[in-house]
This record gives C-alpha cells, sequence and structure tokens, in this order.
C-alpha cells in the first residue's frame, strides 16, 4: 500500500450528553430531597440507571406519577413541549439533564428549552468536554 492512513478513534466511554445528564442528576441528588424523580430512565445504561436507583431517584413513565411540587428530572433524551406543560402545571421544579446535541438537532416542536431551570452545565461546556482524541497509525 502506498502511505495511506487510518484514523482511529480512542474509546471515550460515554458521549457528551451522557456525560451531561449524569453530571447534573449526581448534582440534583446532592442538592434535593429524595426520592428524586426521574421521567424514564435518565441515559441508556443499566448500570448508570441501577447506581441512581439505589441511591433515591424513582423513574417514572409518566409526568403524573410525580408528586405535585417536587422535583422532575427530564433525561437526556429531551422531552415535547405538551411534558414542559404538564411539569409546570403541576408545579414541579424542573432539571433539565436533556443533551445539548439533542436540543441543537430537535426541532423546536420537539424538544425546547424554554421552560426549564437552567441547569449549571451549559451545551458549550459539555460539547468542549466531548472533544475527541485520535491516534493516527500508517498503513502499509
Amino acid at each position: 500500500m502506498t502511505g495511506k492512513t487510518v484514523i482511529l478513534a480512542s474509546p471515550r466511554g460515554f458521549c457528551a450528553g451522557v456525560r451531561h445528564a449524569v453530571e447534573i442528576a449526581e448534582a440534583a441528588l446532592r442538592l434535593r430531597p429524595r426520592p428524586l424523580y426521574a421521567l424514564n430512565e435518565i441515559v441508556h445504561n443499566r448500570q448508570v440507571v441501577e447506581s441512581f436507583e439505589r441511591r433515591g431517584v424513582r423513574f417514572v413513565r409518566g409526568i403524573d406519577e410525580v408528586p405535585e411540587g417536587r422535583s422532575v428530572l427530564f433525561s437526556a433524551h429531551g422531552v415535547p413541549p405538551a411534558v414542559r406543560a404538564a411539569a409546570a402545571a403541576r408545579r414541579l421544579e424542573v432539571i433539565d439533564a436533556t443533551c445539548p446535541f439533542v436540543l441543537r438537532f430537535t426541532p423546536r416542536s420537539c424538544a425546547s428549552p424554554a421552560t426549564a431551570v437552567p441547569s449549571p452545565w451549559s451545551a458549550t461546556a459539555a460539547m468542549t468536554r466531548s472533544s475527541a482524541s485520535r491516534a493516527r497509525r500508517p498503513i502499509g
């Protein structure tokens, strides 16, 4: 072969959106009374979900399962505006762990942060943390 290069991505573990959601959930566990309610699983990772369950996160399938006036964590996958409106109607404190990339690339009708409580981690910070390192190896 003649001077071709293959670029291999280094193993990274969780993507920036998952790290973002996990960091927000960790902070919420420290700062809010238990149980902390989370709408659906925070991320698609059984070990992470089970760890949060052991520490006091109660995963629910519907916003109506969260007692009025409590805190609810939205997962990395985001929620539609109707869910945000339902949370506001129930006077829930919204802790938004939606992935910054989901917010950026999902049409506003599907995921809108307009009514969310701002998270302590900005989209810019999450994206900066996700910059991947690459190893270059020549072939041949």
